[in-house]
């Protein structure tokens, strides 16, 4: 585990999952023009294609985190991997763990394929933990 900024050498995964990229700290300095530390965490999202184990059958990038506003680094994910095209939208269906399965709403931005939820959702919160 390490956290941005950092590298992991040697290493090739099949899988990396940044969770969280930024803080409220660095979303609060972004938003008064002090975008360093979220220019540096974009950076940082770039690399990590280079370290997956590209021999892995099934290799990927899960990204999971807050989106703060608009132009965080979650914006930046989709524009950076969506190569400037429009969204497709359709249904994903997965299993869960008591085998039924779940469809949910996705949208596909070039390379980059996103779930977002609300906070709140039918008066219930999302993540109630």
């Amino acid at each position: 585990m390490t956290g941005v900024g950092g590298t992991v050498t040697g290493m090739h995964p099949d899988e990396i999952i940044p969770d969280d990229i930024i803080s409220g700290e660095a979303m609060r300095n972004a938003k008064v023009g002090a975008r360093q530390i979220m220019e540096a965490a974009n950076d940082w999202t770039h690399q990590l294609w280079a370290l997956l184990n590209k021999n892995a059958t099934n290799h990927a990038v899960t990204y999971i985190g807050t989106h703060w506003w608009h132009d965080d680094c979650y914006d930046h994910l989709k524009e950076y991997f969506g190569y400037g095209q429009e969204p497709r939208e359709w249904q994903l269906t997965i299993p869960v763990e008591d085998g039924r399965k779940q469809t949910l709403p996705v949208k596909r931005y070039g390379d980059l394929v996103v779930f977002e939820r609300s906070v709140r959702e039918e008066g219930q919160w999302s993540w109630p933990e």
